[in-house]
């Protein structure tokens, strides 16, 4: 009997292993490098990126992935071109480039949704001590969303807008906008040069905590009403809230919106590629979590969340497989 059963497990063990290596044999290398555009080194993306990067390569036997710099803006315009065949991106900067639609001067139409990510919130912050009670209240303000090229910034305007309220307005009025990276949007808050700046992130986001210790802060909320009409507009946006508690003395919860952060891909990488691909990410997310914690909010049940551009049939495959709808 022992012999029986030794035998059995033996040929399931065959079988297993011949399985894996037919089902490894079915993948040809179609290409030789792989690029990914990211962020700025140090940046959020750029760090996910480079165990992604692994996992592909162990999905795509034969293929060298690498890892570029870029930004939220820039990335769909990359990928579109297949300047690089994948790319970190913010669902609203999906939609916007996909369709065509301002700061993109064209549409995009080669970008392929692969995953939605993690969420990112818009936090809007105003001193603690400051006589700004809402959006309204800055059409006459300093205020900052990030350099010129930060996704942030044009998320900033497009609230703002859905306030009836612009730029050109904000400066006929005596007010500036100061285009600042995030580090030094800190900075000119507590010197007191900021009446308000906008920040994109996970949540707790370390420059708001920074500056709830000094000089002390008050965040912004977006009324429904306002939110149904920015969503409306830009469907790649999602209503979201600051859960309550997030911050030291923040005692209520701060409805505002947010993002999804995904994966993109271009239209002509191969099915059986970007199925590899998005079985790498997905069935590997422990590999992701060890990186940051950002990663906890990464779900296989959410991939689909606040797709912004078609999806890639690689990508939907895998999906269809796992019940993902």
């Amino acid at each position: 009997m022992r012999k029986i059963i030794f035998c059995a497990l033996v040929i399931l063990l065959a079988t297993a292993l011949w399985a894996h290596d037919h089902a490894w044999a079915q993948w040809k290398p179609e290409f030789k490098f792989l690029k990914m555009a990211s962020s700025r080194p140090g940046g959020k993306w750029f760090t996910l990126g480079a165990p992604v990067a692994k996992l592909w390569e162990k999905a795509l036997p034969g293929v060298r992935v690498s890892v570029l710099p870029g930004g939220g803006i820039s990335n769909p315009k990359t990928v579109d071109a297949a300047e690089a065949k994948a790319g970190w991106a913010l669902t609203p900067d999906v939609y916007n480039a996909f369709h065509g639609n301002p700061p993109y001067k064209k549409k995009h139409p080669n970008l392929r949704h692969l995953g939605s990510l993690y969420p990112a919130y818009m936090e809007v912050v105003v001193p603690k001590k400051s006589d700004i009670q809402g959006f309204p209240d800055l059409y006459n303000k300093r205020i900052s969303g990030g350099a010129i090229g930060f996704t942030t910034l044009e998320i900033l305007k497009f609230i703002l807008a859905s306030y009836d309220i612009n730029f050109e307005k904000i400066k006929a009025s005596g007010g500036s906008i100061v285009y600042l990276n995030y580090s030094d949007m800190v900075l000119n808050m507590k010197d007191g040069h900021l009446d308000a700046a906008g920040f994109m992130g996970g949540i707790p986001f370390a420059p708001i905590i920074e500056l709830n210790v000094q000089p002390g802060l008050r965040f912004l909320k977006i009324d429904k009403a306002h939110l149904d009409k920015i969503v409306a507009k830009n469907p790649g946006f999602i209503t979201a809230e600051i859960p309550k508690g997030m911050y030291k003395g923040q005692n209520e919860a701060i409805p505002t919106v947010g993002a999804n952060t995904v994966l993109l891909v271009h239209k002509d990488l191969s099915e059986e590629a970007v199925y590899r691909m998005t079985k790498a990410v997905y069935e590997n997310l422990n590999v992701l979590r060890e990186v940051t914690s950002t990663a906890k909010d990464i779900h296989l049940k959410t991939a689909l969340k606040g797709m912004a551009c078609p999806i890639h049939p690689g990508a939907k495959r895998f999906y269809d497989e796992k019940g993902i709808r």
